[in-house]
C-alpha cells in the first residue's frame, strides 16, 4: 500500500482566499454526490467536534456573502488531476476539503452552497441537517455540493465562462495540521537523515493499521506557505517510511519463515497466497519505497492471488504482489535444506512447485507436487 502525505507544514490559520493544495489523493468510486459517512466499512470515524463543523459552515457562509453576487469557489480540471483536494477551511478538530472528482469539467460553486452542503442551510430543519455532512455527526464524511441552481450568481456575468456546477464533493475530516484528534499522535522523526519533520495521518483520519492492513509505505514532503497564501514545495524532496502493522507479525495463518512454510504449511493444492511468510509484508513495502509511483497503488493494486493471475502483462509488471509471489515460488522451489542446522529459518527442507489451477474466475496458484 502506497500513500503520499504532507508534513506538519509552516501553515497558520484557515484562509480560504488561496486554498491549500493537499497531498496527491486517490479517486474512489464511492465518493460521489451522495452522502458518505466515514463509518465501517466505508472509512474510519474521524472524531471531529460538531461545533467545529458548524463553525466552518457558518464561516464559509459569511465569507461568501461578503460580495454582492456571492463569492465563487473554482476548481479547474488542469489544476486538480487525479481527484485533487483543496482545503477550503479548517477550525479546531475539523477541516472542510473540496475534492474534484470529474476531470472532464471545470467547476465553480458558491461558498454559500458549500456551507449548505456542510450544515443543511442557515435555518436547516432536522431533516436537512441529517442529509448534510453535519448529519454524519462526529464521524465526518463526503457529499456532493448542494447547488442552489436558481441563484442568479450561476447565470450572471461573474460566473466563469465554460465552468459548471458539478464535479466537486465536500469532505469533512481531520485537519492534517492539528493534533487535537489524539494525544497519542507521535511525530515522524528522521534524526540526521534530513531536516524534514512532520506527522503522518491516514487519508480517512484513522491510523494506518486499522482494519486488516498489514503495512504501508508513506512519503512525506516539505510544504511551506508563501506570504500571499499560496503554497510552495521548495525542494523536490520526498522521504519514504515503511510502517509495518502489528497484524503482519501476529497473523496465525502466516508462517514465520520459509522453513515453516515448506514443512508445515504447503500441501498439494494449497494456494501460494496462503504460503507467504510474515516477512512478505516488508518485502512488498520495500518495493513501494524503492520504486514509488512507478508501481500500481490504491484501488489499481492487486493482492489476492486470483486477481494477480488475471492481470494483463503490462499491469503485472507494475503490480508489486506479482514479484512477491514470484520470489516466494522461487524460494520454495529452489531453496536448500541446512543439514547442519535444520532449525535455520532460511532452510527449505522440502521443495514445492506451483501452477495455475481452476477455471476462469476461480483460478488459483496451487502447490502440485514435492520436487525430489
Amino acid at each position: 500500500m502506497l500513500i503520499n502525505h504532507v508534513p506538519l507544514a509552516l501553515l497558520a490559520g484557515g484562509a480560504v482566499a488561496s486554498p491549500l493544495t493537499l497531498a496527491p489523493r486517490t479517486c474512489y468510486p464511492n465518493e460521489n454526490d451522495k452522502q458518505l459517512c466515514y463509518r465501517p466499512p466505508n472509512g474510519d470515524p474521524q472524531g471531529v467536534d460538531i461545533k467545529d463543523v458548524q463553525f466552518i459552515a457558518t464561516y464559509l457562509r459569511n465569507y461568501g456573502a461578503q460580495t454582492r453576487a456571492g463569492r465563487l469557489f473554482n476548481m479547474a480540471a488542469k489544476d486538480t488531476s487525479g481527484c485533487g483536494e483543496w482545503q477550503v477551511y479548517a477550525h479546531g478538530t475539523a477541516q472542510a476539503v473540496a475534492k474534484h472528482i470529474d476531470p472532464s469539467v471545470d467547476t465553480s460553486v458558491l461558498f454559500a452552497d458549500i456551507a449548505t452542503t456542510i450544515d443543511g442551510g442557515a435555518n436547516a430543519t432536522p431533516a436537512q441537517q441529517a442529509a448534510a455532512l453535519i448529519g454524519c455527526g462526529t464521524d465526518g464524511g463526503s457529499l456532493g455540493v448542494a447547488v442552489n441552481a436558481s441563484n442568479p450568481a450561476y447565470s450572471g456575468s461573474t460566473y466563469p465562462k465554460g465552468y459548471v456546477t458539478k464535479g466537486i464533493v465536500v469532505k469533512i475530516d481531520v485537519d492534517e495540521y492539528k493534533l487535537h484528534v489524539s494525544g497519542k499522535v507521535k511525530p515522524w522523526w528522521p534524526t540526521n537523515i534530513t531536516d524534514l519533520n512532520g506527522y503522518y495521518f491516514d487519508e480517512d483520519g484513522g491510523h494506518f493499521c486499522s482494519a486488516t492492513n498489514l503495512g504501508v509505505t508513506a512519503s512525506i514532503r516539505r510544504i511551506e506557505r508563501r506570504p500571499n497564501g499560496s503554497t510552495l514545495a521548495p525542494k523536490d524532496e520526498r522521504i519514504a517510511s515503511i510502517i509495518i502493522c502489528p497484524s503482519a507479525f501476529s497473523n496465525p495463518r502466516a508462517p514465520n519463515n520459509y522453513r515453516d512454510a515448506s514443512n508445515n504449511i504447503v500441501l498439494p493444492g494449497k494456494s501460494l497466497g496462503d504460503c507467504l511468510p510474515k516477512s512478505a509484508t516488508l518485502l512488498h513495502e520495500t518495493f513501494h519505497a524503492i520504486f514509488g509511483e512507478v508501481m500500481l497503488a490504491g484501488p489499481a493494486e492487486k493482492y489476492d492471488i486470483a486477481d494477480v493471475i488475471n492481470l494483463s502483462a503490462l499491469k503485472s509488471q507494475k503490480n508489486i504482489e506479482n514479484y512477491v509471489f514470484f520470489i516466494a515460488h522461487m524460494y520454495l522451489l529452489f531453496g536448500q535444506a541446512n543439514a547442519k542446522n535444520p532449525q535455520d529459518p532460511v532452510s527449505v527442507p522440502k521443495n514445492w512447485d506451483f501452477k495455475v489451477t481452476g477455471t476462469r474466475g476461480k483460478k488459483t496458484y496451487g502447490a502440485v507436487n514435492i520436487i525430489p
